[in-house]
């Protein structure tokens, strides 16, 4: 979480997205999974908007702190 609020914000959203997931499992519902699903959606639209050499440079630097 040291790279600011915008990795604290996925996480929070990671988060309520897992929990989500278990209420799917648990009711035996697929409205929290259509729910999850279309949050997916709209993450993954967002990073595929990134230009390749801003998701090296992020890559990069995981790597150098020894995240990856």
């Amino acid at each position: 979480m040291s790279q600011g609020a915008i990795s604290e914000d996925l996480y929070k959203l990671y988060a309520y997205m897992d929990e989500r997931i278990w209420d799917a499992s648990l009711a035996r519902d697929v409205a929290p999974l259509d729910e999850v699903m279309a949050l997916m959606v709209t993450i993954k639209s967002a990073w595929d908007q990134l230009p390749e050499a801003e998701k090296q440079q992020g890559y990069q630097m995981r790597k150098k702190l020894g995240e990856l």
